[in-house]
């Protein structure tokens, strides 16, 4: 059995399983919650605007949640190929996309804030070849959405990502 030496290994691998577990149960607590108030509040008629209120500020929590759009992620560049997956946290629109493609083929990369840097979008851009034109051509894979990411963990990715535009 091969053991590896951690300081020369070059590989990284960031799997938040986690905290999108977290995130699929605040979507669920909100929406129920919000709904169960909203049920409370037809039966007692004593606490109706304060229940209304609350039930409110709960589905509008929901829609931010929705908005930002928190998703498991998973970013493995061991051997020669880099693996992205990324599937969606909520139930209702759930996509899931997996990206292999080699190394060498990494051209650039990009990561995009919005809604006040809660959102975060990671564009790639790999080399490869054009099927109608059989010429090189830059292609941008699809958008990953990486808002549910630690701290630590965007700072391991776009290190990971710097060492291999490096080579």
């Amino acid at each position: 059995m091969a053991t590896t030496n951690p300081t020369t290994n070059s590989s990284t691998t960031i799997d938040n399983g986690y905290t999108s577990l977290k995130w699929t149960i605040t979507y669920g607590v909100t929406f129920a919650a919000a709904v169960a108030l909203m049920l409370y509040s037809h039966f007692h008629r004593s606490d109706y605007t304060a229940c209304f209120t609350i039930a409110g500020i709960l589905l509008l929590a929901h829609i931010l949640i929705l908005l930002v759009n928190p998703s498991y992620f998973y970013f493995s560049n061991e051997g020669k190929n880099i693996v992205i997956r990324n599937v969606s946290d909520y139930p209702l629109f759930r996509k899931y996309n997996e990206v292999p493609f080699p190394k060498s083929s990494l051209v650039s990369y990009n990561i995009e804030k919005s809604m006040f840097g809660f959102k975060k979008i990671l564009s790639i851009k790999v080399l490869g070849i054009d099927p109608q034109t059989k010429q090189k051509k830059e292609f941008e894979i699809t958008k990953i959405n990486i808002s549910s990411i630690t701290k630590t963990d965007y700072e391991n990715l776009t290190q990971s990502l710097d060492k291999v535009l490096s080579k």
